[in-house]
């Protein structure tokens, strides 16, 4: 009985990463001949689509005086957020991220021994805008550009009820452990497995996602060419993963 323990005491099973749930069993059995417990730790994860995307958009304007940087990015910023309006994104989908005001000077030309020469205040003005119509993202960052946006940020993808992913990796988790309890029981001559304790590390949220980043550049008098068609935007997949580690007991 002993050499089949120890046979069995340490055990590292990996699933085919084609799969969409990606398994990892770690089995340790303690030696203890007459009822001994085994430690199993399973990881398992959960892929699904991602549906709800953040785009950050910014203005940016420069002005002699901090109050006309300002007046003239409040402007801009007014038609940018009409923009995200016109596009069917509610209100509460979109929540100013940051303004700032910055006197700029001009170092490039500085002399040795003289300071540097005061250009203008400049403001950046940005906005955090929610998507859930994912298909239309592209859509979306044409209209900020022609609405006087000039720079972008994201998307960033994610999945509204992570929590439900969780719970689907949790459940395989359970039951990965279940059987590879009984099958260990079976195989070194016990009629059972009992769990003792359950321990969960986790919940981890990974995704890979083609975020892209647009920055609108002036045309300097010359007629602009035909705009480009929206950017085509890849949303991929998400991936939930729980790590459980779970004590059973072998009994006869």
């Amino acid at each position: 009985m002993r050499l089949a323990l120890a046979l069995f005491s340490t055990l590292l099973i990996t699933a085919s990463p084609a799969s969409l749930a990606v398994a990892q069993v770690n089995v340790q059995v303690s030696p203890s001949p007459e009822r001994p417990v085994i430690v199993i730790s399973v990881a398992e994860s959960v892929s699904a689509p991602p549906d709800v995307a953040t785009v950050n958009a910014g203005v940016q304007t420069m002005a002699p005086s901090a109050s006309d940087a300002m007046g003239q990015n409040s402007l801009k910023m007014v038609k940018v957020i009409a923009a995200i309006r016109a596009r069917g994104i509610p209100a509460k989908d979109i929540q100013t991220s940051g303004i700032s005001l910055n006197a700029q000077y001009d170092y490039a030309n500085q002399k040795p021994g003289q300071t540097p020469v005061f250009i203008g205040y400049q403001v950046n003005n940005s906005v955090r805008i929610t998507m859930r119509k994912l298909r239309e993202i592209g859509q979306l960052l044409d209209a900020l550009v022609t609405a006087g946006g000039t720079s972008f940020d994201g998307p960033y993808f994610s999945i509204e009820k992570a929590a439900d992913l969780a719970k689907e990796a949790r459940a395989k988790a359970l039951a990965s452990a279940e059987a590879r309890a009984k099958e260990y029981a079976a195989g070194i001559g016990f009629a059972r497995a009992r769990l003792l304790a359950v321990t969960e590390g986790g919940p981890s949220f990974v995704g890979v996602s083609d975020a892209i980043t647009v920055t609108a550049l002036s045309s300097g008098g010359v007629a602009p060419p035909p705009p480009p068609p929206p950017p085509e935007i890849a949303p991929g997949r998400m991936q939930t993963g729980v790590t459980l580690t779970t004590h059973y007991q072998l009994e006869r």
